[in-house]
């Protein structure tokens, strides 16, 4: 069956809350637990610049979903998006439905009037390369000719 891709809404909580922790346990991390990711959720399901989309196979099972955050930006003197999750059960990978869930989220952005969208994963998760790099994400930053763009944090 083709997934049923759609923007989450708050029937979705349960359900996203799910699947986002089996990509935390995914991740081998113990935070958030369960109660904090809904809280999260109910309060970004509330907000026009987040957006989940959920990719639903059937019998009422979501097996995916993204989350997008939407902002304005000076650099580029519009809008732009940046991808912060995308994940698919793993009895469901290897199917399309990441392929579908990035090309929809990217046709929402273009629909918001985004002029770019980025996203950053681990340079050893080859999977992922493989689904971002196929859907035209590269590494190396337009705006800046040369180099690979790299994603630095400090936790605070």
């Amino acid at each position: 069956m083709t997934p049923q891709i759609r923007v989450a809404t708050d029937m979705d909580l349960e359900n996203l809350a799910s699947l986002i922790t089996i990509f935390r346990d995914h991740l081998a991390q113990q935070t958030p637990h369960k109660a904090a990711i809904l809280a999260s959720l109910r309060k970004l399901l509330a907000e026009d610049d987040v957006e989940f989309l959920v990719a639903d196979i059937g019998d009422g099972i979501t097996a995916a979903y993204t989350q997008t955050r939407y902002y304005y930006s000076l650099w580029s003197t519009g809008f732009e998006a940046q991808i912060e999750d995308v994940f698919v059960m793993p009895t469901e990978r290897k199917k399309g439905i990441g392929a579908r869930l990035v090309q929809r989220v990217v046709s929402r952005a273009r629909e918001r009037g985004c002029c770019l969208i980025t996203l950053n994963t681990n340079e050893r998760n080859a999977l992922a390369l493989h689904l971002y790099t196929k859907a035209g994400f590269v590494a190396e930053r337009s705006r800046w000719k040369g180099g690979r763009q790299l994603w630095l944090e400090l936790p605070l």
